[in-house]
Order: C-alpha cells, then structure tokens, then sequence
C-alpha cells in the first residue's frame, strides 16, 4: 500500500514535471524564444540601431531624416538686419552690407531669397530707388539677381566714383603694419566689399591679401596655396600667433640672462 501510494505521487510528480516542461519549453520556445529573440534579438538590434542612428544623426526619427525649415522673412527679422536709406554714404553702406551678410549667415537664408529679404528693409530714397529698377527690369529678373550683383549695383549708385578710386588704391598698398594683423584683415575686408572691380574673384581676394602680409609669413602662406580667403586668413593667424610666441620666449629669455648675469 505504501508502494502504490508512492508509485502515484511519483508519476504525479512526472506529470506536473512534464507540464511545467511544456510550459517552459514550448512556451519557452513561443515566448521565452520566439519573444526572446524578438525582445532581446530585435530589441538589441534596434538599441543598436538607436544607438547609431544617435551617434550619426543625433536623434533618432525612426529610419527618415528630418527636412530643415527654410528661412521666412520672419525668422530673417529675427535677426534684425540694418535699414539702408540711401544717404549713409560709403561707410554707411558698407555697414549695411556687412550686417545683411551676417543676418544671412545667421538665419540660414538661402541665395533664393536674399535679394528679396536685403531689399525689404530699404527705405527713403534708396527704396524709390529700387522700385524703379524693378519696374525697368521686372520683379521677377530683380528677384533673380545675386547678393553679389546686388551689392555692386548698390555700390555703383551709392558710392561716388572718385570715393570708390580711393578705396581701390587704400587697397591696392594696403599692408600689415607693424604685427597688427587683426586690423590689416578688418580693414582689408571692409574695402573689398566695395571693390568689386579691383578684386572680383575669390582667387583675386587671396592673392591681394596676400600681397599685404609681412615677408616672414607671407611666404609659408603662398606654399599653404589656400583657395579661399578665410583659410588665407586662418593659416595667416596662425603664422602671426607662432611669430609673436617666438618674440616673447625670445625676450624672456633675454630678460632672464640680464638678470642672471647683473653688471658690477
């Protein structure tokens, strides 16, 4: 009696072990496998993926890449762009080209729209000015144009001819005095803006500044053969920074010999 007893509650035990199997195995494989694999297996692999997305993109949008907003005239506000009346003279346009420069820099604004943007804030004169060009030509042609083409005809009309010769032959023997390369660069610039007949290419900008920086550093920058004028400006700083460290260790050590070796 006592065998059978034990015989049942053995093969019970099986039973419930064979179940529990089942449970865990097969619905092991359903779940624990078939969810394991598609919780830790995809799941891994789209942490993965996040995780590279991330790392090239910064955010992750799902497989598609966000398209940027284009400029409106509202977000081109934003950033305050100057008026131009027409009476400032050169200085005053110069500014005002200088500003509309950084205001498109800012505000991301496309080539498409930064004649049409840069003429809204016209006033005065300089806005009768520019509506009479449109009627000549048409909107859509003056719409067209290109900040550059658009400068240079502001340039022809708002600046005198004689003051604009002054300005070509400032540039023309413009050179770095002394070790000021910051004020030789913002000068230098300032007259190109305005110089468009002088140096109407970017090949023309490098060589000409170029041509004003100091022998000693001059000749490491023409063998740098920088193709835009902001790397001729970069690797010219550089140079000037290099030099001028030179200078100081050079008095330091001076300095320190003097003091080390004091005359009786």
């Amino acid at each position: 009696m006592e065998m059978e007893v034990i015989t049942e509650m053995e093969m019970e035990v099986k039973r419930k072990g064979n179940g529990g199997n089942k449970g865990n195995g097969n619905a092991g494989k359903g779940g624990n496998g078939n969810g394991g694999n598609r919780g830790n297996g995809n799941e891994g692999n789209g942490e993965n993926g996040n995780r590279n997305r991330n790392r090239n993109h910064g955010m992750n949008y799902g497989g598609f890449m966000p398209v940027a907003r284009e400029c409106t005239f509202q977000d081109f506000l934003k950033c305050k762009p100057h008026n131009f009346s027409g009476t400032e003279g050169v200085v005053g346009l110069t500014r005002w080209f200088e500003k509309m420069e950084t205001v498109f820099n800012i505000s991301n604004c496309p080539p498409k729209y930064q004649v049409k943007y840069a003429t809204c804030t016209l006033q005065d004169s300089a806005l009768t000015w520019w509506n009479s060009h449109k009627r000549t030509i048409g909107v859509d042609a003056a719409y067209a144009m290109k900040w550059a083409g658009l400068m240079k005809l502001m340039t022809e009309v708002y600046c005198p001819r004689n003051e604009i010769q002054k300005m070509e032959t400032e540039l023309w023997n413009l050179t770095v005095k002394g070790n000021d390369l910051t004020a030789y660069t913002q000068r230098f610039q300032e007259l190109i803006l305005l110089c468009t007949r002088m140096v109407p290419d970017e090949e023309d900008r490098v060589e000409r500044f170029i041509g004003g920086l100091p022998d000693n550093i001059q000749g490491n920058v023409i063998a740098a053969n920088p193709a835009r004028l902001q790397d001729a400006i970069r690797i010219a700083n550089q140079l000037m920074d290099k030099k001028l460290q030179g200078y100081a260790a050079r008095s330091a050590e001076n300095k320190r010999r003097m003091e080390s070796n004091p005359k009786g």
